[in-house]
């Protein structure tokens, strides 16, 4: 019924407004006709390919930072994987080559990326740490089961299952300056870099290859895996490499210099009795693997310590200060409800009866155990530990799913999770002296996420800054704090005093994914078709082909609560094949104060002129930006615009219409014989006064 009123109201006032236009008529009527064959609609989509190809991105989605650091500038770094046609930051855009790769990323002290890069292969690459030198370079770590990739003009070759690779790229501008490998016929894996005083890379690793060879020298594997401490050059090359290990499993996972040329090294081992250089230690005889902390110097093994536990545990993470402390956060796996202990030196800390739990634990630069600390509630799960020292500050990260206390040489008030039951991402800071300065819910806190390394930032004074990655999951997970169809980071960097967060500095979300829909498709041509969609707030990766629409779109897109849209015209060949892309930003397609029965999706139509030219009629709301055309920076309303792919953006005009009643919006091009040269641009509406408005453009 609204469609048989429309059309009649519509075949009324269509003729009455000639009268209003300013160019010269004939007696001819112009009458709107859907059966008109010269008339393109945009509620008329017409299939010209026949099914002949179908494009669909079946993995798009998916990014987890797994590192962060920071500089004297106050820049902010973060490095991790992405998987789906592209990753979007701000203006950055980076095109996955297959599976999941790597990314890498800069930010200023307001949150504006500086650069993003990439690197990858068909397959899957995976990120474990990052260094940030005093000399302006980037280097990452992990491994690859790629065939091969280019890392400028190094090309890294897979010869097992998985190699280990190091990656240095130039930090100031994102630019790849070298890489290289480990790569024997198994599985190898680097897990952490650092620089010592002589201006060496050290490296972290294990490997389960039989043999590995590391400047001409061949390294023998002993067991299952072995672990290895590597030595680089500045210009990436392998100067030298020690293993460790016997018939268990052996892996180091993080990698540590001092002031004094040294190396600590957070591992992990499960042979009963291990020989490292002129030390043997003795596995506990419990399930799993035991903690391992050592000292390493170039020569070899200088000092060891492990603790006494029944159940299996792991060194994670670690750090030292200025005065050579090491202070390390581990992890003790139980899987049982029974009650366990840990014993470091002759701090024993008992009752443990969580299934997962987290320890920090400092030594002195010569191994002496200072004080030592366990999360404790009961039957919870706490894990994924991640250290950064300053000064006397000590920030920790970790993952918890339900509120816990820090218990051991101090004991801690209780810290609350946001959401019981459910991962979430955490961030407190201790004392070097082994107190625990956040409690209650003065941490950081997210629900639905976790987290996977955490950085203080220096601003110059005695309180830093501390930047954050949260990776959230996705909201098909049934519990989600960002909404995000698959995970996605959001960078948070919060002012920070007396073990809490203070002001936001600066929010980030970095790969959210959310609903694109379809609004109508046309022929362009006889070679080409045109796709108007739109994305949703969160959409924020969006490729065709080579080219992509993504990234933030405004400083208001920068929090949760964002309603930002994207309008896109997507242009493809006969053979399937993405030629041309145009978007309009837009702070929200409807205003929240807006009474109106329009569907969202029918906020906007398409229309094609005989040359080519394609009409956009649109509503927007909050802002609007039509990139090398124009923009509005507040306010409401509906717009009708022209694109082509060799111009871009070429025109747009206000149109005064209302959404408070039920007609949506529609675009008609016709070209009548009285107009050689020019469309007739009919864009249909509702007037604020109730009755059908048809206004036209000369196009």
């Amino acid at each position: 019924m609204h469609r048989a009123l429309f059309l009649a109201i519509l075949m009324f006032v269509a003729p009455l407004m000639v009268l209003s236009t300013n160019f010269e008529m004939t007696d001819e009527p112009v009458v709107l006709d859907e059966g008109d064959g010269v008339l393109n609609s945009a509620k008329v989509a017409t299939n010209p390919l026949g099914w002949e190809w179908v494009a669909k991105d079946t993995d798009a989605g998916f990014v987890w930072t797994r590192s962060v650091e920071t500089d004297s500038s106050q820049n902010s770094y973060i490095s991790g994987i992405f998987r789906g046609g592209s990753l979007s930051i701000d203006d950055q855009h980076a095109l996955n080559e297959g599976g999941l790769d790597a990314f890498v990323a800069k930010f200023d002290s307001s949150g504006n990326v500086l650069w993003l890069t990439s690197f990858g292969g068909v397959l899957n690459e995976y990120v474990e740490d990052m260094l940030v030198d005093g000399s302006g370079n980037v280097v990452v770590v992990g491994s690859y089961d790629s065939p091969q990739f280019n890392a400028s003009t190094d090309v890294l070759t897979n010869s097992g299952s998985r190699d280990g690779f190091a990656i240095q790229i130039d930090a100031s501008n994102g630019a790849i300056d070298w890489g290289n490998s480990i790569n024997g016929a198994g599985f190898d894996n680097i897990t952490g870099v650092t620089k010592d005083s002589h201006g060496h890379f050290a490296y972290s690793g294990w490997t389960a290859s039989p043999t590995l060879t590391v400047n001409g020298t061949t390294l023998n594997n002993s067991g299952d895996t072995d672990f290895l401490i590597l030595w680089g050059l500045a210009n990436g090359t392998w100067d030298q490499g020690r293993i460790y290990g016997g018939t268990g499993k052996e892996q180091a996972h993080d990698i540590v210099a001092d002031q004094n040329g040294k190396v600590m090294v957070a591992a992990e081992f499960s042979t009963p009795s291990l020989t490292l250089d002129q030390t043997t230690i003795s596995h506990g005889g419990g399930t799993g693997s035991d903690s391992l902390v050592m000292r390493v110097a170039h020569a070899g093994v200088e000092w060891v310590r492990k603790p006494i536990c029944n159940y299996n545990d792991r060194a994670w993470k670690l750090d030292v200060d200025s005065a050579g402390n090491v202070f390390v956060v581990g992890e003790l796996m139980a899987n049982t409800s029974s009650s366990h202990s840990i014993t470091w030196g002759s701090i024993q800390i008992n009752n443990g009866r969580d299934y997962e739990s987290v320890y920090i634990v400092k030594f002195s630069n010569v191994g002496a155990i200072g004080w030592a600390l366990e999360s404790q509630y009961q039957y919870r799960r706490y894990s994924n530990p991640s250290i950064d020292v300053f000064g006397s500050k000590i920030l920790v990260g970790f993952t918890a799913d339900y509120y816990m206390y820090f218990r051991g040489s101090s004991n801690s008030n209780q810290i609350y999770t946001q959401t019981n039951g459910y991962d979430n991402a955490m961030v407190v800071e201790l004392t070097n002296t082994g107190s625990t300065v956040s409690y209650y819910s003065y941490c950081i806190r997210t629900t639905s996420s976790t987290i996977d390394d955490v950085a203080w930032l220096d601003v110059g004074s005695s309180n830093p800054d501390v930047v954050a990655p949260i990776n959230h999951q996705s909201r098909s997970s049934g519990t989600f704090s960002v909404y995000s169809d698959a995970p996605a980071t959001t960078l948070e960097r919060r002012a920070w005093s007396n073990g809490r967060p203070q002001s936001q500095q600066f929010y980030k979300m970095i790969g959210h994914t959310g609903t694109e829909d379809i609004i109508d498709l046309e022929p362009l041509n006889s070679t080409a078709t045109v796709m108007m969609g739109v994305t949703n707030a969160f959409s924020h990766n969006l490729r065709f082909g080579d080219d992509v629409l993504g990234g933030n779109a405004s400083v208001s897109d920068q929090s949760s609560s964002s309603t930002q849209s994207r309008l896109f015209l997507a242009v493809a060949s006969d053979n399937g094949t993405w030629t041309d892309v145009a978007q309009i930003k837009m702070g929200a397609r409807m205003s929240s104060s807006t009474s109106s029965y329009t569907n969202e999706k029918d906020f906007a139509a398409m229309a094609i002129g005989p040359n080519g030219t394609v009409w956009v009629g649109f509503h927007w709301s909050g802002w609007v930006d039509i990139p090398g055309l124009t923009g509005r920076n507040s306010g409401s309303g509906f717009m009708v615009a022209s694109w082509s792919p060799a111009s871009g953006w070429m025109s747009a005009d206000t149109i005064g219409f209302s959404t408070s009643q039920y007609v949506n919006l529609d675009i008609a091009v016709d070209t009548p014989q009285y107009m050689e040269h020019n469309s007739l641009v009919v864009i249909i509406g509702i007037f604020v006064l109730r009755s059908v408005m048809v206004q036209r453009v000369v196009g």
